[in-house]
């Protein structure tokens, strides 16, 4: 059976998406944690690391998200109003576990929630991650069931519109939560936002230390839309194939890809070619040549639909391409 392909590249950072999809709007920190915990949109001072070791990203890529192992890492982000907004809030971060199902303790992966304001957690006991967002009186508690995850990476989004909270995994919509009518974010102190532990009453983590990996954390004053959560997952729209070098086609493809350099001869060489699953896992490895005048197919008959990684790695390039088997 033939399958159609769409291969989109990537190289790291995601492109701006076009039409409807606008994710500056409403940005109001973005932590990529490239070699630190600064904020590019430039608005907050940098997160203070206490602990946290920086690790491989979900791309493979040397220091390029963080390490949490329990008591006592965290990272401090600050007590800034920025990230208490009111009417609505949506926080979006990539977290790894090497085994999720199996994971005991209560952690916190990000928030400020503490009587007040929100979060995405991990309930170990429940086996569920579950988001908070204190409205009406009370937590909306919308959750994702642990069992619906494989080990490896994903990514969790909460959101609230001022009426509903949701949560996505990968993308998806998996549970929400009414307030009933309209309600405002309540939030009871002025304390710190935190990633890896869970907020206290200022500056110092009341608990809950998680032990795992979390990557590229995102900070709304407003609810994403389910188009725009389906896209921060698969990076798919207004990325232009050749913008960045390689070429590859046929698009859509059937049983190969064929990758060509012709355009740009600088990137011809010898590679070794990773292939990964959203999870993680690598489904396959091969020594690569591109030539310079000509092109080389890569066979994908053993490949099953599903989002992949495909890194291209040399002494002098590092290329990533994300591509969906449809």
């Amino acid at each position: 059976m033939k399958k159609l392909l769409t291969f989109y590249i990537v190289c790291v950072v995601v492109a701006q998406a076009s039409g409807q999809i606008n994710l500056d709007s409403g940005l109001v920190a973005h932590y990529p944690f490239d070699g630190n915990a600064v904020d590019i949109t430039g608005k907050l001072p940098d997160g203070i690391v206490t602990g946290a070791v920086l690790t491989t990203d979900r791309y493979g890529n040397p220091n390029c998200a963080y390490y949490f192992n329990g008591y006592p890492d965290y990272i401090n982000l600050s007590a800034s109003d920025l990230l208490k907004p009111v009417a609505g809030v949506s926080l979006s971060l990539w977290a790894h576990s090497s085994s999720w199902i199996l994971y005991a303790p209560y952690s916190a992966l990000a928030g400020n929630s503490q009587s007040g304001g929100y979060d995405l957690y991990v309930d170990g006991s429940a086996n569920e991650i579950q988001g908070y967002v204190w409205a009406n009186t009370g937590y909306l508690h919308p959750v994702i069931p642990m069992n619906t995850l494989t080990d490896g990476w994903h990514l969790f989004i909460l959101t609230y519109d001022g009426r509903y909270a949701k949560i996505y995994l990968d993308g998806n919509l998996t549970d929400t939560k009414d307030a009933g009518g309209n309600y405002p974010i309540s939030y009871s102190y002025q304390n710190s936002t935190l990633v890896g532990a869970e907020a206290g009453y200022g500056a110092t983590p009341e608990g809950d230390y998680f032990q795992g990996k979390i990557d590229d954390i995102r900070f709304y004053n407003r609810a994403l839309s389910a188009e725009e959560a389906m896209y921060l997952f698969t990076s798919s729209s207004g990325i232009e194939e050749k913008s960045r070098g390689l070429t590859i086609y046929p698009n859509p493809a059937d049983e190969y890809i064929t990758v060509s350099a012709t355009n740009t001869p600088e990137l011809a060489g010898d590679y070794l070619m990773t292939l990964t699953d959203q999870t993680g896992r690598i489904v396959r490895k091969q020594d690569l040549t591109i030539p310079k005048t000509t092109y080389t197919e890569i066979s994908l008959s053993d490949i099953i639909p599903g989002l992949y990684l495909m890194k291209l790695a040399n002494e002098r390039n590092n290329l990533v391409f994300k591509i969906i088997v449809r």
